[in-house]
């Protein structure tokens, strides 16, 4: 009997020790899951860059773990350039490339280097400066050369060249065909006369 109380005693530790090390898993478990949540809060931070256009756009992420911010973020920007330029304050709208991202109208900054101090309200507050560069927005291609006469080619000219093309082969034509009617005609009016003289020679 002693022998199978002290199996019977040896079989309920193990029991409690295995239920114990079950507790202890699921409670390991379910910290593990509630820390990404626990993680965020705290400080913000705030990358800030420009769009190539002139417009601001900003990354808001949590400091602590780097995972982007989806609460609405209460974000605004002033700028000032090395040329005593200042522009701002602007409120940041919720941009398309993503959750956490942020972006102003396209055009706020001209072409140079500027100093960008972005604050936010919510869901933290948050304060901090970044220096950009923008580069000046690309020049129009070059017109291609046109067919057309210029006005000083016109001027120079005389004429236009619809009026040049007007007055080209078929103007010489024109005046061909008339010089050959003019003396076809001189040429029949000789023959007459030759003729009429001839006949009152012989009337005489």
């Amino acid at each position: 009997m002693t022998t199978q109380r002290g199996v019977l005693v040896d079989g309920r530790t193990v029991a409690r020790a295995v239920l114990v090390a079950i507790l202890a898993a699921f409670a390991l478990a379910g910290v593990s899951t509630a820390m990404p949540a626990v993680a965020h809060g705290g400080d913000l931070k705030v990358d800030l860059g420009t769009d190539g256009a002139g417009g601001i756009d900003a990354s808001v992420t949590w400091a602590g773990d780097g995972h982007p911010v989806e609460e609405t973020v209460d974000l605004t920007v002033t700028a000032v350039s090395d040329d005593g330029e200042e522009v701002g304050p602007i409120q940041l709208q919720s941009a398309s490339e993503g959750v956490g991202w942020y972006r102003s109208e396209p055009g706020v900054l001209s072409e140079g280097h500027w100093t960008i101090t972005a604050t936010a309200t919510e869901p933290a507050e948050y304060e901090g400066e970044t220096e950009i560069d923008v580069a000046a927005p690309p020049s129009p291609p070059a017109p291609e050369p046109s067919a057309e006469p210029s006005v000083e080619e016109v001027a120079a000219d005389g004429t236009s060249g619809d009026q040049a093309a007007a007055a080209g082969p078929d103007a010489g034509d024109g005046l061909s065909t008339w010089a050959i009617a003019g003396l076809a005609v001189l040429v029949a009016a000789g023959g007459l006369t030759a003729v009429l003289l001839h006949r009152r020679r012989r009337a005489r």
